[in-house]
């Protein structure tokens, strides 16, 4: 009968080459969680095993944050003097939306020979995809011009807070370019909701 290699033993050696990576990128490492500080804003890279893990195959994705203390005093939001993962930043996102198919992040690996495969993809993202839009993002102006990016009501009532009233109705007009709201009335009415309650 064949050994079997356990979820977490496929993902921590998935997760080798991304962790010597960033660690000569400047990032420490807590637990499958990676950040690097410098003194005014943290970024941090989070790994997200799926809770349908098993022997001799997982999945997971990566999130990608950034804690910037000024932003998230305009937000509203309370961010740790310490931050170490990205469910702690001012604002993170799924690496998987930042590439060009704009989907969420997975990396399945199986038995003993596709971690060393996914572990160099891993990398690709990080490097391409990660290290650049955390660049972005740090300052209001690189975060307010990525946000206005995106489409649909956590971007727009983001935008809104930071009294961007204009790019903030941009988001949810954007969302009325998908072919599916012409049958969902329910997405119709919600977000045409939005845009009467929130005049330019």
């Amino acid at each position: 009968m064949s050994e079997q290699i356990t979820p977490k033993e496929l993902i921590d050696r998935s997760l080798e080459p991304l962790s010597a990576y960033l660690k000569s990128a400047g990032f420490s490492k807590s637990g499958r969680n990676y950040y690097r500080s410098n003194g005014e804003t943290t970024a941090a890279f989070s790994v997200i095993s799926s809770s349908w893990n098993g022997p001799n195959q997982a999945k997971f994705g990566i999130a990608v944050g950034v804690a910037v203390p000024s932003l998230a005093k305009k937000l509203g939001v309370s961010i740790p003097k310490k931050v170490t993962r990205t469910g702690q930043c001012s604002c993170s996102v799924d690496i998987g939306f930042l590439g060009p198919e704009k989907q969420q992040s997975g990396w399945e690996v199986k038995f003993a020979l596709t971690p060393d495969a996914a572990g160099k993809e891993i990398v690709r993202c990080v490097e391409e995809y990660g290290l650049p839009w955390i660049e972005d993002v740090s300052t209001e102006e690189g975060f307010v011009k990525w946000l206005g990016t995106q489409q649909g009501l956590p971007a727009a009532e983001t935008l809104w807070k930071l009294g961007k009233k204009v790019e903030a109705r941009r988001c949810i007009e954007a969302v009325f370019s998908h072919p599916w709201h012409g049958t969902n009335r329910a997405s119709i009415a919600r977000f045409t909701q939005w845009l009467e309650e929130h005049p330019a």
